[in-house]
């Protein structure tokens, strides 16, 4: 699916309406929940429900990882073109921190958030039915709209991305040389 989103759109572009697609889908089961439109727990449609919505997100997520990956690519190739240095080890290295960094970091925060709802802990105060609505609202609260802020963050940095197609079609074009033609369209 990524092909035919990033040959319509440049990479750029197809990551950011991928990306509001996710942020806006994202939070829906549990918006629908609040709103009493989501089937009701024990229901045979909640199921579907769930791996529907998760289906399409995940999908989303996909391709957005896919196209992140080429436009960090893509600044490779920048870089080269103007520096005269290639280093994509040292894109790749700051990228995969950077991917450590937030995980550990929300990890972090997620049991915070946790302790702050006092969401019950063992096997028995957190089982099904024991938990207290006023703490699964709250943690409703945290993983739908919660998480839109720190999604937004994330399409900023995306829009900060200013390498179009036809920018990267010349550079890259420079880099392989005068006699080469230019790279197919990606």
């Amino acid at each position: 699916m990524v092909g035919p989103v990033s040959r319509r759109w440049d990479k750029r572009k197809a990551a950011i309406g991928l990306a509001l697609f996710a942020i806006l889908w994202g939070p829906l089961p549990v918006l629908f929940r609040f709103a009493g439109i989501a089937p009701e727990n024990g229901s045979p449609m909640l199921l579907a429900f769930i791996m529907g919505h998760g289906t399409f997100l995940i999908a989303a997520a996909i391709q957005i990882g896919i196209l992140n990956s080429s436009m960090v690519m893509d600044a490779t190739d920048e870089h080269e073109y103007e520096s005269g240095q290639r280093r994509e080890g040292t894109f790749i290295a700051v990228t995969t921190f950077t991917a450590k960094a937030v995980s550990g970091f929300g990890n972090f925060l997620g049991g915070v958030i946790l302790d702050l709802i006092d969401f019950p802990v063992g096997q028995v105060d957190a089982a099904v039915g024991n938990v207290p609505e006023e703490t699964i609202f709250r943690l409703g609260l945290i993983a739908g709209p919660g998480l839109v802020a720190f999604y937004l963050c994330s399409l900023w940095f995306i829009t900060r991305m200013r390498l179009s197609r036809e920018r990267y079609a010349e550079i890259s074009h420079a880099i392989r040389g005068p006699g080469s033609s230019p790279p197919p369209e990606a």
